[in-house]
């Protein structure tokens, strides 16, 4: 039966889609106490890390991954920290590769808690199907996002442009509106 069902073949993740939704993810959601020292050792110590294992990632002698022919930047995987939300929860800000793919992000947000919350400021590029069935949604959006758990992935709309600090006030947001109810609120089509 070969060719039976096609659509049910699984398609291996691109490099920077794994390494912020789901190496990365787990990490912080999964092993936050090894994660938490290293951000403690110094920004230096935690973005050295995260460009060694990406670069380790990139290598991938097992052929796991797509789209792996990512260059970093100087400024990709660098860090700064912010206080967001009534009680000036500590933020730290990933800058990651600029995205080409969709779902990939243009940043990660980390709290720096004894229970981490994990943001994410994805790029949604239209396919051509959707620009076909949708004329008026032609351009690239970016998605606020938030892994609550590493199985619960929540949308909660768009942001007007994909900056850091855009990213960082739409997280502040979010603080100061889950104090006052429910951070169960995402978008419809999460």
């Amino acid at each position: 039966m070969e060719g039976y069902l096609p659509f049910l073949a699984v398609r291996k993740p691109n490099l920077l889609y794994y390494y912020a939704h789901i190496f990365l993810r787990n990490a912080v959601l999964k092993q936050w106490q090894a994660i938490s020292t290293e951000i403690q050792a110094g920004p230096g110590v935690f973005e050295k890390g995260l460009k060694e294992n990406f670069e380790r990632l990139k290598e991938d002698p097992q052929d796991k991954f797509t789209q792996k022919d990512v260059t970093l930047e100087e400024s990709d995987f660098s860090t700064t920290l912010s206080e967001v939300g009534l009680n000036k929860t500590l933020l730290l800000l990933v800058k990651f590769p600029t995205p080409r793919e969709l779902t990939e992000v243009f940043y990660v947000g980390i709290t720096l808690e004894q229970n981490p919350k994990y943001f994410t400021l994805e790029l949604h590029r239209p396919t051509e199907e959707e620009k076909q069935m949708f004329p008026d949604r032609t351009n690239d959006t970016y998605k606020f996002c938030m892994w609550r758990t590493p199985e619960e992935h929540l949308n909660y709309g768009n942001l007007s442009e994909p900056t850091a600090q855009a990213f960082a006030k739409r997280i502040d947001q979010y603080f100061h509106n889950s104090s006052q109810q429910s951070d169960t609120t995402p978008k419809e089509g999460q």
